[in-house]
């Protein structure tokens, strides 16, 4: 039974140490984190990566995805051609084609403790 035990919390360990390098932002300096909440109480994360023009967003649903910097007229945008995401002042906005699944203004509060961490 110790021997399941300590298995199980090696296992635990190993699973918790792979799922936090799944976190948005890794603290780089040329990383900015910001946190959009929408009317509903949502929130998307997001990690701005300067250095690679990319943008991880995780989505309300605990989804990761990850986009090239895309042309803007106004704003930063980013887009894989299906899935976008748009920042345009202090508002964020996630699109798939062009159904927009979320729309929220970026806030100081930090994530949600619901957030799949």
């Amino acid at each position: 039974m110790i021997r399941f035990l300590w298995g199980f919390l090696l296992m635990m360990m190993v699973s918790l140490q792979a799922f936090a390098a799944e976190l948005v932002c890794n603290q780089a300096v040329d990383q900015v984190a910001a946190v959009y909440q929408s009317a509903d109480g949502r929130q998307l994360q997001a990690c701005f990566d300067l250095k690679q023009q990319q943008v991880t967003v995780r989505l309300p649903d605990g989804a990761l995805v990850q986009l090239p910097v895309a042309v803007s007229g106004s704003g930063a945008r980013y887009s894989d051609g299906t899935r976008t995401f748009w920042e345009h002042q202090g508002k964020g906005r996630y699109l798939e084609g062009d159904t927009l699944l979320f729309e929220g203004a970026v806030t100081d509060q930090p994530p949600a403790k619901s957030a799949a961490y």
